[in-house]
This record gives structure tokens, C-alpha cells and sequence, in this order.
């Protein structure tokens, strides 16, 4: 099954599954389920239990581990630049 992880701002793109310099470390991605609210009607006269109103999933977080590879501090303190400035939009 082939997948792509992207991170972009709009005018700069981060391909972390096929790239050369910026990759997902294989063992570092964890996207647990996310977690699930259950609203239920209160207790009947005439039985025991509930009804199950709605059933909505909640935001989850999910760790990336990414390895970065440059040939000097430099360039290695540009790619990590620009990969924090893409999270930090993204949690805005």
C-alpha cells in the first residue's frame, strides 16, 4: 500500500515519504485512535440501560519522528527552521 506525508505551508512542500533530505523515521509514527464521546439518554421507567444518542470522535494528536540530513550545520538549521515554522502554523 503505498502513502505520502506532506507538510506544506502553501508555498513550500516537505515530502517526508520519499524524500532525500527530510524522511519519516520508520519506527517513530504513532496515530492512535482518536478518542470517542457518547452521549446517551438517561434511564427509562420501563427498562434498564440507555439509548445512544450521537457518537463523535474528539482531535488526536499524532507523533512523527523525522530524521533530517544535511551536509553542514547551515543548511541542517534551514531544513529545521522551515519544518518548525510549518508546525507552528499548523497548530494555529
Amino acid at each position: 500500500m503505498a502513502w505520502t506525508l506532506q507538510l506544506t505551508d502553501g508555498t513550500t512542500t516537505v515530502d517526508l515519504a520519499a524524500g532525500t533530505n527530510t524522511f519519516l523515521n520508520r519506527e517513530g509514527f504513532y496515530a492512535p485512535p482518536p478518542p470517542l464521546n457518547i452521549s446517551d439518554t438517561g434511564p427509562n421507567l420501563f427498562r434498564h440501560g440507555s439509548d445512544l444518542i450521537s457518537r463523535t470522535y474528539n482531535n488526536r494528536t499524532v507523533t512523527a519522528m523525522i530524521d533530517i540530513k544535511a551536509n553542514d550545520a547551515s543548511t541542517l538549521g534551514s531544513r529545521v527552521g522551515s519544518i518548525w515554522d510549518m508546525i507552528r502554523k499548523a497548530q494555529e
